[in-house]
Order: structure tokens, then C-alpha cells, then sequence
């Protein structure tokens, strides 16, 4: 393939280049042997260990050095294809490298100046004002939108006559403190009492009330019960065997089973509003898009797990998601 051949090349040139970058003999290797003769002739033992230990770690060194920018190479250019960079981005990457390797050292940027001694920073540094005492955060009000329930509270009978004259005080105004507070959230059973009429002569002229409409035909649960287990699973993933224990808790037994059948058929109750949340996101301009490998229970699997995708498209201000059993590029092309 071509690009698979452009980024050999590169990565070909870019070692063998930072090869003769990095690894660089002390001297050449007749010399070595010629300096390594005439030390071990005069006895010089101990110097010749450490001529021979002094190459060796640099030669360790630049061999280290030389693994490690290979092992980055190899694995943008044989990793997995979803942490893979194209072959313009990797081009580009060693280009850089390279240019960098063969820089000139007029070109390298100069060290910083030498920061002035602690004495003369001490007599050039203005005098400091005195720190100022930390400022005490200020309370931020509660919600405007809140509900607030008024409680007022009276002076004891004991207070309420003046001491002095012995007359009643009056009532010039209330000192008005707030405290945050929370209601549980409660079941209730809303009782839905249809109307039947008859005449007392015409006996088969009796009308009853026509039921209301239900969100489920058959099902006891209300629009409320359903919002709260959809919102509790996935907007604050709660799993619903706790929102069961949490049901229990209320008095209310409903078993794990009966709520996930609550839940997809919620979700498909809102599947047409998904459908054209997903048209909008389309239709934008720009678009972010990314997978996500999780694990789906399915029982004819030998594991009875196995691994889905999750695809998020992401535009301005909404975003769809996708489902993919596995991570072919088939799902999100069809989508787009």
C-alpha cells in the first residue's frame, strides 16, 4: 500500500538518521584498541576499567535513547488502527524530528541569563505591602426559584408586654433568616374516579366518564414514576436494582425486572424524539464524533458478555448516540 510504504520510509529514514544523531563513538575504533594496548601495557588497570565503562554508558545510553524513539515510531505505525495517525500526520512528525536532529547549534535556542544572586534580588525587589487580611467569601443567596415555605415564628407571651408601662408590644416587622431544606420525594396513588350517570326511568341510558389517557395501557405506573427511573438510570446511573431497594425502602416492593421493563418502554416511548434529535445533530455544519467500547450481556455468548460500541456525535449544542454490537465502520457510515 502506499501510505503503508511512505510511512516505512519515513520511519526507515528517521532511524537510521537519528542512528548516526545519537549514537556516536568517543573515537574511532583503531584508536580505541591502539589507547586500550598502551594502558593495559603500563599496568594502568584501574584506568583502563574506567575508559571502558565510560563508553559503555554512553553507549547504553544512546542505545536507550535510540530504543525509545523507535518504539514510538513502530507504534504509530503498527499500533491499533483506532490509535493510529495518518501517514501525513506521522510524515510530518518525523520531518520535524529530523530537521531537529540536523539543526546547527546557531539555530538552537540560548540557555536563559543567570538569575541574579539572592542579595541583589533581595535590594532590587521593591518593599512589599503588607499582606492584607483574606477577604470573607460572601454567602451567595439561594435560588430565587425555589419554593419557599414561610414559617413565622411568635415572641413568647412572656416578652410581649412592655416591662415599663405594662402595655402590649407591637408588630413592626420580621428579621428574615432562610434555611435550605429537602422534601423526600414520596409514591402516591392517584385515584382516578370516573363519573357514571343513570336515569332513574331510562335505565339504558346510563354514560360513564371516558377513561383518561394512560402512558401505559395496561401499566399502573404514571408519567412522573416513569421520568424519575429513566433520569435516576441515566442521567445520575443508578442501576436498577438499587432504585428498587430505594423503592423498598418507600414501602413500595418492585422488583428489578419490572422496572427494566419500564425502562425500555420509556425509551421507546422516546425514541421518536432521539430519531429527531439525531436529524438536527446531522444536519450540522460540524461535527465531533468518538466510540466507546462497552460491555452488553447477551446470552448467547459463551461468556453471556460481550463488547458493544457507543458512537456520540457531538455538534454545537446537542448530541446523538449510536449503538453498534460491534466496531465496524459500517454503523456510523450508515448513520451518516
Amino acid at each position: 500500500m502506499p501510505c503503508a510504504a511512505a510511512r516505512g520510509e519515513y520511519t526507515a529514514r528517521y532511524v537510521a538518521r537519528s542512528s548516526s544523531a545519537v549514537v556516536k563513538a568517543p573515537v574511532d575504533l583503531v584508536q580505541v584498541r591502539r589507547q586500550l594496548t598502551q594502558l593495559a601495557d603500563r599496568g594502568c588497570v584501574t584506568e583502563l576499567i574506567e575508559h571502558v565503562l565510560n563508553w559503555l554508558t554512553q553507549l547504553t545510553d544512546a542505545h536507550h535513547a535510540l530504543a525509545l524513539r523507535l518504539q514510538t515510531a513502530l507504534r504509530a505505525l503498527y499500533g491499533r488502527k483506532s490509535q493510529k495517525v495518518s501517514s501525513h500526520q506521522l510524515s510530518l512528525w518525523l520531518t520535524t524530528l529530523l530537521d531537529a536532529d540536523e539543526a546547527p547549534a546557531s539555530q538552537l535556542p540560548e540557555a536563559p541569563p543567570d538569575e541574579a544572586s539572592p542579595e541583589k534580588a533581595e535590594q532590587q525587589a521593591p518593599a512589599a505591602d503588607p499582606p492584607k487580611p483574606p477577604k470573607r467569601a460572601e454567602r451567595e443567596p439561594l435560588p430565587a426559584h425555589l419554593e419557599r415555605h414561610r414559617e413565622r415564628l411568635a415572641v413568647p407571651a412572656s416578652e410581649r408586654v412592655c416591662g415599663q408601662c405594662g402595655r402590649d408590644k407591637s408588630c413592626i416587622g420580621y428579621r428574615t433568616s432562610e434555611v435550605l431544606d429537602f422534601i423526600p420525594a414520596r409514591f402516591v396513588v392517584v385515584e382516578q374516579q370516573r363519573e357514571k350517570l343513570a336515569c332513574p326511568r331510562c335505565p339504558e341510558q346510563g354514560v360513564t366518564t371516558a377513561p383518561p389517557d394512560k402512558v401505559m395501557d395496561r401499566g399502573r405506573p404514571g408519567p412522573g414514576l416513569l421520568a424519575k427511573l429513566i433520569v435516576d438510570k441515566f442521567e445520575d446511573s443508578m442501576p436498577l436494582y438499587r432504585q428498587a431497594q430505594a423503592c423498598a425502602r418507600s414501602g413500595v416492593v418492585l422488583s428489578s425486572s419490572t422496572l427494566g421493563d419500564w425502562t425500555a418502554f420509556t425509551l421507546d416511548l422516546l425514541a421518536p424524539i432521539a430519531a429527531r434529535i439525531t436529524e438536527r445533530v446531522l444536519a450540522e455544519p460540524y461535527l465531533r464524533t468518538d466510540d466507546r467500547g462497552i460491555p452488553v450481556q447477551d446470552r448467547k455468548h459463551p461468556r453471556r458478555l460481550k463488547r458493544g460500541h457507543l458512537w456520540v456525535f457531538v455538534s454545537d449544542h446537542l448530541a446523538a448516540f449510536l449503538y453498534a454490537p460491534d466496531w465496524k465502520a459500517k454503523h456510523p457510515a450508515a448513520l451518516l
